[in-house]
């Protein structure tokens, strides 16, 4: 196949799979080679109980319908590598979102009870600043939750998982902490 041409078998008994085509019949062949940007895809074979005979014309439009049809799986081979490069994209752009959703409420819990820490060790400690304080990161640890239940809601696919009953606002505000970022960086309210 280094010459990029077709060949044509004329003759069975000079082809490596004499056995097989004796049984079936056969009497020759046409193979075309398939290359895509100089790379060699594969063979077309063509076998016939007839045999076949083709001037240089003849074999020259094998020829170009072989490279026509490596331009064309070069071409699905593009699509395929394009849209996975897509999906990665969209992931990545995703799970930065996921990953600035999470840690902002993260900072907030962390931030709190870090200013607990420091009241405790001074031995400032108000009852209502804690609770005020507590509630704060209730609040945040809420918020990663519904952001986790978000993701949850929206990884799971149909007939995987068991039914259960959801209330649309629910799950809309679940999916809504997700997209929350995004929106803002669009202007979106």
């Amino acid at each position: 196949w280094e010459s990029k041409t077709t060949r044509l078998i004329v003759d069975r008994g000079q082809d490596s799979r004499a056995q097989y085509a004796e049984l079936v019949h056969f009497r020759s062949a046409l193979a075309l080679p398939v290359y895509g940007d100089n790379n060699f895809l594969g063979v077309i074979e063509f076998f016939s109980k007839w045999h076949l005979r083709f001037d240089l014309q003849g074999l020259e439009f094998f020829n170009q319908l072989g490279s026509k049809v490596g331009r064309v799986i070069q071409k699905k081979i593009a699509q395929v590598k394009m849209m996975r490069f897509s999906k990665m994209s969209a992931l990545g752009d995703m799970a930065g979102g996921i990953a600035h959703e999470v840690n902002s409420p993260l900072g907030v819990i962390l931030g709190r009870v870090s200013i607990m820490k420091r009241a405790i060790e001074r031995g400032d400690v108000d009852v209502e600043k804690i609770a005020a304080v507590l509630t704060k990161i209730e609040q945040a640890g809420v918020r990663i939750d519904k952001i986790v239940k978000g993701l949850r809601t929206f990884s799971s696919t149909s007939g995987s998982d068991e039914k259960e009953e959801i209330f649309l606002r629910e799950a809309v505000e679940n999916n809504l902490e997700l997209c929350q970022e995004r929106f803002k960086n669009h202007n979106i309210d």
